[in-house]
């Protein structure tokens, strides 16, 4: 296909919901961990790294969209997405991982 105007790009739609199929029911809600207009962000995390975190597949974040579910699962389901975007999938919880980012 020739671009009607020299210098644009084009974007196959049909072609990028195929290849990110896997994960468009989990953008929101890396979106919103990673900050968004009305979430605080956590500091260092951009929406690159949560992108390649969520394209490994390592993590569901289903709790994160349903407003029913208690927040101690929404927790316990964001907390390893959240420290894989660190780096620190060897951790269990956020402190051992300050411990783990700070000492090193």
């Amino acid at each position: 296909m020739v671009l009607p105007i020299h210098g644009r790009t084009m974007i196959d739609i049909n072609a990028t919901v195929y290849q990110y199929r896997p994960i468009i029911s989990k953008l929101l809600a890396a979106h919103g961990l990673t900050g968004c207009d009305k979430v605080a962000t956590h500091f260092g995390i951009g929406k690159a790294a949560a992108l390649l975190i969520l394209r490994t597949g390592a993590h569901t974040l289903a709790n994160l969209d349903d407003t029913n579910c208690d927040l101690s699962k929404v927790i316990y389901q964001a907390t390893p997405f959240v420290l894989a975007c660190y780096g620190q999938d060897g951790c269990t919880s956020m402190t051992e991982a300050r411990k783990e980012m700070w000492t090193s």
